[in-house]
């Protein structure tokens, strides 16, 4: 009796095939089963109601502050002042690497992976940001003066923050 127990054991185990054939056949089982169940005896229930109070974590300490839901060029602008910023500072790899790509898109950040920080012709930002372009509610660009000109900056909302899409040196001066 064993034998025959552990042979009906192993069958599943002999193909990939069989043992899919007996997962699929257990969870069918177990889904006709538990509708089944629910369907003998009462109705189905509606589901219980959500508790009328929050739980709160008794070590909060601070609250954080809601994410905008539209975006606000001011922030943009201080986005691509922080990012030309990061970008100007020659600091050496890596670095710089991880300055300029927390304010950038991941597929600028790809891009640069690319650039040699020793080559940025600017040094650092002197004036402030000025809007060039409000294209649409999830894009802008602006332009960041250096010592070295005019650095044009697009811009991108990914729905909690503005990054930085693209950067331009020696863009054209806005008045």
């Amino acid at each position: 009796m064993s034998d025959l127990i552990r042979q009906i054991a192993r069958w599943p185990l002999y193909s990939r095939r069989r043992l899919l054939l007996v997962i699929a056949g257990l969870i069918v089982l177990l889904v006709l089963s538990g509708s089944c169940h629910h369907s003998k005896g009462q109705a189905a229930r509606p589901a219980p109601a959500p508790p009328a109070i929050a739980h709160v974590t008794p070590h909060a300490t601070h609250t954080t502050a809601p994410t905008p839901a539209t975006p606000s060029v001011g922030d943009a602008l201080d986005v691509a002042t922080a990012f030309v910023a990061a970008w100007a500072s020659h600091q050496p790899n890596p670095g710089w690497l991880v300055r300029v790509d927390a304010y950038a898109t991941p597929g600028f950040a790809d891009a640069l992976a690319t650039v040699d920080p020793s080559r940025v012709p600017a040094t650092r930002v002197t004036g402030t940001a000025k809007v060039t372009d409000t294209g649409a509610t999830a894009s802008t660009s602006a332009a960041v003066s250096t010592d070295q000109g005019v650095v044009s900056v697009s811009l991108r909302w990914d729905g909690t923050a503005w990054k930085v899409a693209d950067v331009r040196p020696d863009a054209q001066a806005v008045e």
